[in-house]
Parts: C-alpha cells; sequence; structure tokens
C-alpha cells in the first residue's frame, strides 16, 4: 500500500476554484500507517510555498489524470499550515 501512495508524488493539486500546486511529498504515521498530509508545492502562487493538505480535504484521486482534486478551494489552500507548524 505505501508504494501506491507513493505513486501521488508528482501529481497536480487541483482545488474547487483552480490549480493549487503539485504533491511534493507525504507525511505517514508510521505506528499507525495512516496518512497525516500530503505536502503540496504551491509556490506558484503563494508564499510561503509549502503547504500541508489533510487526507480529509481530498474528495478524489484520478490516477489516469494524475491529479488529486481537493474538496477545499485555494483560500483553503493558502490558509493550510506548513511543515514548519508540525
Amino acid at each position: 500500500m505505501l508504494q501506491g501512495v507513493k505513486k501521488v508524488i508528482g501529481y497536480h493539486v487541483q482545488a474547487t476554484d483552480g490549480r493549487a500546486g503539485k504533491v511534493r511529498d507525504i507525511i505517514i504515521n508510521d505506528t499507525k500507517w495512516v496518512i497525516r498530509y500530503l505536502i503540496v508545492d504551491a509556490g506558484h502562487w503563494i508564499i510561503p510555498k509549502l503547504v500541508l493538505i489533510s487526507p480529509e480535504w481530498v474528495d478524489r484521486i484520478s490516477c489516469e489524470e494524475k491529479r488529486v482534486l481537493l474538496g477545499l478551494d485555494r483560500r483553503g489552500v493558502r490558509g493550510s499550515p506548513t511543515p514548519e507548524s508540525l
């Protein structure tokens, strides 16, 4: 399963109102084996450029389009925590 999860690294991230970046990495709780966050590089339109996206905010993943679709708008992405906040 972990190997399958890693396939989303590099996928485009789509907010409800436009592109929001690319998946750069994944934070996994290795004791419970759950995904904690997707690390998204949103640097083309916000600063700081890396934000943490909870899996709860993901509506679906399209492997065909290599895209992660969020149930969150770009304002929500902008307000997401950063890796430094952990």
